[in-house]
């Protein structure tokens, strides 16, 4: 007689299709996964609509609950709960349970007591990946300098007549500058 009972409770009255039924074996599964769980999500947001839609026009206490009622016996008579709300409850509590837990877990780590420090300390190291981070107006300073540097090696390298040995280690010099200067355009300028 309970089975007779729970085939009329979930086929006739809330409309859950036998392929959905089929995937529970006991019971107490089916009892937990396709009326206790889809209707405390679907009470509290049918509650909270009815509330938020009236409360909207007036502060009617008994209007927000037959309005909570009627929508209520529409999702179950209209087929809405058994072909549409019970995968999406049963989904919607297994995600809300992990993000429950992560938020639960987060605040254990980070206390909301301690979250001027740690928005503080993440400010800080923001600065310094910013800081890490060259921009291009310290990039053209960089080749700037170099630019002068070589036209400084070029002024007081010995000229063709004087030291070979000292005119190559100043050419040397202006190489590797060269060197770094056509480095820092490829960042500016990639």
């Amino acid at each position: 007689m309970a089975v007779d009972l729970l085939t009329i409770l979930f086929e006739q009255v809330l409309r859950i299709s036998p392929a959905l039924i089929s995937q529970y074996s006991t019971i107490q599964d089916k009892l937990l996964y396709l009326v206790l769980i889809p209707h405390v999500i679907l009470l509290i947001f049918i509650i909270g609509f009815g509330r938020g839609f009236v409360g909207r026009f007036v502060e009617h206490k008994g209007l927000q609950w037959l309005v909570t009622i009627v929508l209520y016996i529409y999702f179950i008579w209209g087929g809405w709960y058994g072909s549409f709300m019970i995968p999406l409850f049963t989904t919607f509590f297994s995600i809300a349970l992990m993000v429950g837990l992560a938020i639960f877990f987060m605040y254990f780590v980070f206390h909301p007591a301690r979250m001027p420090a740690v928005g503080s300390l993440m400010k800080e190291a923001g600065k310094m990946l910013v800081k890490k981070g060259v921009e291009p107006g310290e990039i053209q300073k960089e080749i700037n300098r170099i630019n002068r540097q070589i036209a400084l090696i070029t002024q007081t390298m010995p000229g063709p007549g004087g030291d070979a040995m000292t005119r190559r280690a100043y050419e040397l010099q202006i190489l590797q500058l060269q060197t770094q200067k056509a480095e820092l355009q490829s960042k500016l300028h990639p």
